[in-house]
């Protein structure tokens, strides 16, 4: 919205000054005296909003997202799951990886995604592709953990940076679909498998998309 805002913006500036520019020579137009006494209003106030919208960006505030219910005990059977990134600067791919922890057994999972700008982004994709996975085989209760502690805090206490808005509220409308859901912070020697994943991922030269995922072998 920001870009579409701009581009009105530029154009309203742009006929505004054109249009002031042929009122105040009188040789180029015949054009009434009033017509000049508009469009100099007209110029004025385009260059107020645009020194007004150039403010708002340059603010770019932390945006407020509904924050999901935390610090309640998890029911017992909770599932735990944990996820991870691995983020290449060099062509912005990351590869992710998310680990289901439960008493009836362990699952892994890995997939490779493109076009992602940073390797906090890259957090909030594993973490969005872990929930979407726990819904698909319809688990419940889940505690997610992750290592990256400025993610965890952008979901719990619903202030958000601009670069993770978008995948942060797929997150939230995701995860109001539980019955108990918690975000935390882990330590990242805690998370060794789904970084490891996250680096394979990364490092393979077939490219695997979001969605394929394997069994962790026993």
């Amino acid at each position: 919205m920001a870009v579409s805002g701009d581009s009105k913006l530029q154009r309203t500036v742009v006929t505004s000054s054109t249009w002031s520019r042929g009122a105040v020579a009188p040789v180029a137009t015949q054009g009434p005296p009033e017509m000049s006494l508009v469009s100099e209003t007209t110029l004025s106030s385009a260059i107020a909003l645009a020194r007004e919208w150039s403010r708002e960006v340059k603010k770019e505030p932390a945006r407020h997202l509904h924050k999901p219910t935390q610090g309640k005990a998890p029911p017992a059977g909770a599932v735990v799951v944990r996820s991870d990134a691995a983020w290449s600067s060099a062509n912005n791919s990351a590869g992710l990886g998310w680990v289901i922890l439960s008493s009836s057994g362990n699952q892994s999972f890995k997939a490779k995604t493109r076009c992602v700008g940073s390797p906090l982004i890259a957090e909030s994709l594993a973490l969005r592709e872990a929930i979407i996975t726990c819904q698909n085989l319809q688990i419940k209760t889940v505690l997610f953990e992750s290592d990256a502690s400025q993610l965890v805090k952008s979901i719990t206490d619903g202030h958000c940076p601009t670069e993770l808005y978008g995948v942060v509220s797929d997150i939230l409308f995701y995860a109001s679909a539980f019955e108990f859901v918690n975000f935390s912070w882990i330590p990242r020697e805690r998370n060794v498998i789904a970084d490891r994943l996250a680096k394979d991922t990364l490092l393979v030269s077939k490219t695997l998309f979001v969605g394929d995922a394997f069994t962790a072998p026993n």
